[in-house]
């Protein structure tokens, strides 16, 4: 599982968690967050539910919710608890969006947010330490395209 801090706009500052399975990787199918790469585009629905069991992906070039543009892993060794792990993953973020979206993100018209790992997540046999940042539309809209580069 995954816990995720997005956009108010979007999901009302909801913590979102998100168990990511699956193995093929079809338009229709969840992200395994091992796999998880930078470029995909991911479309969680306005209603989504504090816990969801899927990391949903789709192509770009149709309306999409967010678009993955960094995949960062954490250090620690041990699970540093959740607002640690937001920290973290805000200043990593913040980071990581002016050289996949070419402007601050204090000048974009997008907002930046992130999935962490959760409890369970950072200590199965997996070993999750994935933080994934996410892009999404400042105004709510869907996106529809990849936001690298475009400078919006």
């Amino acid at each position: 599982m995954y816990r995720n801090a997005c956009s108010a706009m979007l999901f009302a500052a909801l913590g979102l968690l998100v168990s990511c399975t699956g193995d093929d990787e079809s338009a229709t199918d969840p992200i395994n967050l091992p796999d998880t790469v930078v470029g995909r585009c991911v479309d969680f629905p306005a209603d989504s539910p504090d816990t969801v069991e899927a990391f949903p992906y789709t192509e770009c070039d149709v309306a999409h919710s967010h678009e993955i543009f960094a995949v960062i892993t954490n250090p620690a060794r041990e699970y540093p608890g959740f607002e640690a792990l937001e920290e973290y993953a805000q200043v990593e973020c913040l980071a990581a969006f002016d050289d996949y979206v070419g402007i601050s993100a204090f000048d974009s018209t997008l907002f930046y947010s992130w999935i962490v790992p959760s409890l369970g997540s950072w200590n199965s046999t997996e070993k999750d330490r994935q933080v994934v940042c996410v892009a999404g539309s400042g105004d709510g809209r869907d996106l529809i395209g990849s936001v690298k580069g475009t400078r919006i």
